[in-house]
Protein backbone atom coordinates (compact mmCIF):
# COMPACT_ATOMS: atom_id res chain seq x y z
CA UNK A 1 0.00 0.00 0.00
CA UNK A 2 2.88 2.21 0.96
CA UNK A 3 4.32 1.96 -2.79
CA UNK A 4 0.53 3.11 -4.20
CA UNK A 5 0.40 6.24 -2.20
CA UNK A 6 3.71 6.79 -3.21
CA UNK A 7 3.41 6.58 -6.73
CA UNK A 8 -0.02 8.76 -6.64
CA UNK A 9 1.98 11.16 -4.93
CA UNK A 10 4.72 11.07 -7.00
CA UNK A 11 1.72 11.25 -10.45
CA UNK A 12 0.23 14.22 -8.45
CA UNK A 13 3.74 16.25 -8.13
CA UNK A 14 4.62 15.45 -11.99
CA UNK A 15 1.16 17.08 -13.13
CA UNK A 16 2.00 19.74 -11.17
CA UNK A 17 5.38 20.63 -12.49
CA UNK A 18 4.14 21.50 -15.95
CA UNK A 19 5.05 24.91 -17.74
CA UNK A 20 2.84 26.44 -19.24
CA UNK A 21 0.52 29.73 -19.55
CA UNK A 22 -1.91 31.31 -17.19
CA UNK A 23 -4.98 33.32 -18.85
CA UNK A 24 -5.99 35.68 -16.55
CA UNK A 25 -9.85 37.42 -17.67
CA UNK A 26 -10.35 40.86 -16.73
CA UNK A 27 -14.16 41.29 -16.69
CA UNK A 28 -15.74 44.68 -16.01
CA UNK A 29 -12.41 46.67 -17.29
CA UNK A 30 -11.79 47.64 -20.96
CA UNK A 31 -8.90 47.70 -22.54
CA UNK A 32 -6.53 46.47 -19.70
CA UNK A 33 -3.24 46.95 -21.38
CA UNK A 34 -4.04 50.68 -21.66
CA UNK A 35 -5.23 51.02 -17.71
CA UNK A 36 -1.85 48.65 -16.85
CA UNK A 37 0.40 51.66 -18.53
CA UNK A 38 -1.59 54.48 -16.76
CA UNK A 39 -1.83 52.19 -13.56
CA UNK A 40 2.12 52.02 -13.61
CA UNK A 41 2.48 55.85 -14.30
CA UNK A 42 0.03 56.44 -11.13
CA UNK A 43 1.60 54.03 -8.62
CA UNK A 44 4.71 52.67 -9.88
CA UNK A 45 3.55 49.15 -10.27
CA UNK A 46 1.65 47.11 -12.82
CA UNK A 47 -0.31 44.44 -12.52
CA UNK A 48 2.38 41.40 -13.10
CA UNK A 49 4.39 43.35 -10.21
CA UNK A 50 1.81 42.95 -8.09
CA UNK A 51 1.85 39.42 -8.60
CA UNK A 52 5.18 38.95 -8.36
CA UNK A 53 5.28 40.84 -5.10
CA UNK A 54 3.07 38.03 -3.60
CA UNK A 55 5.28 35.94 -4.22
CA UNK A 56 4.02 33.95 -7.20
CA UNK A 57 7.15 32.92 -9.36
CA UNK A 58 6.65 34.04 -12.89
CA UNK A 59 8.74 33.80 -16.10
CA UNK A 60 9.57 36.90 -17.77
CA UNK A 61 6.71 39.90 -17.54
CA UNK A 62 2.64 39.07 -17.65
CA UNK A 63 1.17 40.21 -21.04
CA UNK A 64 -1.81 41.44 -22.06
CA UNK A 65 -3.91 39.81 -25.13
CA UNK A 66 -7.57 41.16 -25.30
CA UNK A 67 -8.96 41.49 -21.65
CA UNK A 68 -6.63 38.31 -20.70
CA UNK A 69 -3.26 38.31 -18.54
CA UNK A 70 -1.28 35.76 -20.02
CA UNK A 71 1.18 34.79 -16.95
CA UNK A 72 4.08 32.32 -17.67
CA UNK A 73 4.87 29.97 -14.69
CA UNK A 74 4.74 26.60 -13.36
CA UNK A 75 1.07 24.62 -12.79
CA UNK A 76 2.29 24.53 -9.22
CA UNK A 77 2.05 28.54 -9.11
CA UNK A 78 -2.16 27.41 -9.72
CA UNK A 79 -2.84 27.82 -5.73
CA UNK A 80 -1.28 31.15 -5.38
CA UNK A 81 -2.42 32.57 -8.43
CA UNK A 82 -6.05 32.04 -7.45
CA UNK A 83 -5.18 33.31 -3.42
CA UNK A 84 -3.86 36.24 -5.05
CA UNK A 85 -6.84 37.12 -7.17
CA UNK A 86 -9.47 36.31 -4.37
CA UNK A 87 -7.75 38.60 -2.28
CA UNK A 88 -8.09 41.19 -5.37
CA UNK A 89 -11.52 40.78 -5.85
CA UNK A 90 -12.67 41.34 -2.54
CA UNK A 91 -10.59 44.34 -2.63
CA UNK A 92 -12.49 45.59 -5.61
CA UNK A 93 -15.65 44.87 -4.22
CA UNK A 94 -14.86 46.89 -1.28
CA UNK A 95 -13.65 49.41 -3.65
CA UNK A 96 -16.57 49.76 -5.61
CA UNK A 97 -18.84 50.26 -2.44
CA UNK A 98 -16.70 52.89 -1.22
CA UNK A 99 -17.54 54.41 -5.16
CA UNK A 100 -21.07 54.44 -5.20
CA UNK A 101 -23.16 54.45 -2.25
CA UNK A 102 -26.64 54.29 -3.15
CA UNK A 103 -27.17 56.24 -5.80
CA UNK A 104 -24.58 58.68 -5.60
CA UNK A 105 -21.24 58.16 -7.23
CA UNK A 106 -17.82 59.54 -6.02
CA UNK A 107 -16.88 62.73 -8.13
CA UNK A 108 -13.16 61.96 -10.06
CA UNK A 109 -11.31 64.28 -7.03
CA UNK A 110 -12.92 61.76 -4.76
CA UNK A 111 -11.79 58.93 -6.52
CA UNK A 112 -8.63 60.06 -7.11
CA UNK A 113 -8.27 60.35 -3.54
CA UNK A 114 -8.84 56.71 -3.34
CA UNK A 115 -5.12 56.49 -4.21
CA UNK A 116 -4.25 56.97 -0.63
CA UNK A 117 -6.34 54.16 0.35
CA UNK A 118 -6.37 50.63 0.99
CA UNK A 119 -8.30 49.73 -2.63
CA UNK A 120 -8.10 48.23 -5.80
CA UNK A 121 -6.06 50.79 -7.38
CA UNK A 122 -6.13 48.99 -10.98
CA UNK A 123 -9.54 49.24 -11.00
CA UNK A 124 -9.58 52.93 -9.71
CA UNK A 125 -7.06 53.73 -12.60
CA UNK A 126 -9.57 52.49 -14.78
CA UNK A 127 -12.65 54.20 -13.34
CA UNK A 128 -10.74 57.79 -14.10
CA UNK A 129 -9.92 56.51 -17.18
CA UNK A 130 -13.55 56.01 -18.00
CA UNK A 131 -12.68 52.25 -18.77
CA UNK A 132 -14.69 50.61 -16.33
CA UNK A 133 -18.33 51.05 -14.52
CA UNK A 134 -18.66 52.77 -10.74
CA UNK A 135 -22.06 50.04 -10.61
CA UNK A 136 -20.21 47.25 -11.81
CA UNK A 137 -17.45 45.26 -9.29
CA UNK A 138 -14.46 44.30 -11.93
CA UNK A 139 -13.68 40.35 -11.60
CA UNK A 140 -10.32 38.59 -12.03
CA UNK A 141 -10.11 34.84 -12.57
CA UNK A 142 -8.23 31.76 -14.21
CA UNK A 143 -9.80 31.56 -17.31
CA UNK A 144 -7.73 28.56 -18.88
CA UNK A 145 -4.17 27.03 -18.33
CA UNK A 146 -2.34 25.85 -21.16
CA UNK A 147 0.50 23.48 -20.55
CA UNK A 148 3.76 24.11 -23.05
CA UNK A 149 4.18 21.83 -26.00
CA UNK A 150 7.29 19.29 -26.26
CA UNK A 151 8.06 20.69 -29.45
CA UNK A 152 7.86 24.86 -27.94
CA UNK A 153 10.47 23.05 -25.10
CA UNK A 154 12.69 21.68 -27.36
CA UNK A 155 12.88 24.49 -29.70
CA UNK A 156 13.55 27.11 -26.55
CA UNK A 157 16.09 24.56 -25.64
CA UNK A 158 17.93 24.64 -28.77
CA UNK A 159 17.93 28.47 -29.21
CA UNK A 160 18.33 29.02 -25.51
CA UNK A 161 21.63 26.66 -26.41
CA UNK A 162 22.38 28.69 -30.03
CA UNK A 163 22.61 32.24 -28.12
CA UNK A 164 25.17 30.79 -25.85
CA UNK A 165 27.33 29.34 -28.87
CA UNK A 166 26.94 32.38 -30.66
CA UNK A 167 27.62 34.91 -27.99
CA UNK A 168 31.14 32.34 -26.77
CA UNK A 169 32.58 32.58 -30.42
CA UNK A 170 32.23 36.31 -30.69
CA UNK A 171 33.92 36.58 -27.52
CA UNK A 172 36.79 34.28 -28.87
CA UNK A 173 36.70 36.48 -32.21
CA UNK A 174 36.94 39.67 -29.64
CA UNK A 175 39.67 37.65 -27.70
CA UNK A 176 41.61 36.76 -30.84
CA UNK A 177 41.73 40.51 -31.96
CA UNK A 178 43.20 41.52 -28.78
CA UNK A 179 45.61 38.87 -28.57
CA UNK A 180 47.63 38.95 -32.36
CA UNK A 181 49.82 41.80 -33.22
CA UNK A 182 48.82 44.95 -35.32
CA UNK A 183 47.35 43.71 -38.36
CA UNK A 184 44.46 45.65 -40.59
CA UNK A 185 43.35 42.44 -42.15
CA UNK A 186 43.13 40.31 -39.48
CA UNK A 187 41.62 42.47 -36.90
CA UNK A 188 39.02 43.08 -40.01
CA UNK A 189 38.26 39.58 -40.16
CA UNK A 190 37.70 38.65 -36.49
CA UNK A 191 35.69 42.10 -36.08
CA UNK A 192 33.40 40.90 -38.27
CA UNK A 193 32.97 37.20 -37.19
CA UNK A 194 32.22 38.40 -34.10
CA UNK A 195 29.63 40.75 -35.47
CA UNK A 196 28.17 37.92 -37.44
CA UNK A 197 27.87 35.77 -34.12
CA UNK A 198 26.77 38.50 -32.04
CA UNK A 199 23.83 39.46 -34.75
CA UNK A 200 23.40 35.71 -34.51
CA UNK A 201 23.02 35.25 -31.41
CA UNK A 202 20.51 38.28 -31.03
CA UNK A 203 18.30 36.49 -33.87
CA UNK A 204 18.06 33.58 -32.14
CA UNK A 205 16.91 35.33 -28.52
CA UNK A 206 13.66 36.79 -30.80
CA UNK A 207 13.42 33.61 -31.77
CA UNK A 208 13.29 32.11 -28.41
CA UNK A 209 11.16 35.06 -27.29
CA UNK A 210 8.75 35.03 -30.19
CA UNK A 211 8.20 30.64 -29.12
CA UNK A 212 7.06 31.96 -25.74
CA UNK A 213 4.68 34.62 -26.37
CA UNK A 214 3.26 33.35 -29.48
CA UNK A 215 4.08 29.80 -29.78
CA UNK A 216 5.83 27.67 -32.38
CA UNK A 217 2.82 27.30 -35.08
CA UNK A 218 2.66 31.43 -35.32
CA UNK A 219 3.95 33.54 -38.08
CA UNK A 220 5.98 35.61 -35.69
CA UNK A 221 7.83 32.83 -34.26
CA UNK A 222 8.26 31.06 -38.23
CA UNK A 223 9.67 34.55 -39.28
CA UNK A 224 12.06 34.88 -36.38
CA UNK A 225 12.96 31.30 -36.27
CA UNK A 226 14.01 31.57 -40.16
CA UNK A 227 15.70 34.75 -39.17
CA UNK A 228 17.88 33.00 -36.75
CA UNK A 229 18.98 30.21 -39.16
CA UNK A 230 19.97 32.25 -42.07
CA UNK A 231 22.06 34.38 -39.05
CA UNK A 232 23.79 31.02 -37.71
CA UNK A 233 24.38 29.80 -41.47
CA UNK A 234 26.19 33.35 -42.04
CA UNK A 235 28.19 33.27 -39.03
CA UNK A 236 29.23 29.53 -39.75
CA UNK A 237 30.09 29.95 -43.41
CA UNK A 238 32.21 33.21 -42.26
CA UNK A 239 34.33 31.80 -39.95
CA UNK A 240 38.00 33.28 -39.99
CA UNK A 241 40.42 30.55 -38.13
CA UNK A 242 42.14 31.45 -35.29
CA UNK A 243 45.82 32.01 -34.60
CA UNK A 244 46.61 32.78 -31.02
CA UNK A 245 43.89 30.78 -28.99
CA UNK A 246 42.92 26.69 -29.52
CA UNK A 247 38.95 27.13 -30.93
CA UNK A 248 37.41 24.32 -33.62
CA UNK A 249 35.44 25.60 -36.27
CA UNK A 250 31.66 26.85 -34.68
CA UNK A 251 30.09 23.93 -37.00
CA UNK A 252 31.71 21.36 -34.47
CA UNK A 253 29.65 22.74 -31.46
CA UNK A 254 26.63 23.75 -32.89
CA UNK A 255 24.39 21.75 -35.57
CA UNK A 256 22.02 24.21 -37.25
CA UNK A 257 18.69 23.25 -37.42
CA UNK A 258 15.61 24.50 -39.02
CA UNK A 259 12.54 24.80 -36.11
CA UNK A 260 10.60 26.95 -38.82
Amino acid sequence: MKDFFELRKQMKQMNEDQFGTFFIKFEGIKNPSKVDTAYERATQYTFGALMGDDDIEMDGEPEFAGNVLQVYADKSEMKNINKFLSARNKLAKETQEMVKKGANVLSTKEIEKLYQKRADHFYVTALLMKLANPNTTPKYSIQKFMKESIDINEDIEYHKKAIAHHKQYAHSHDTERMNHDSDDEHDNDHANAEDSHNDAANHHQRAHDAAKKHGTNSPQYKSAAKAAHAASKDAHDNHVDFETIDRDHPSKHLTIKKTY
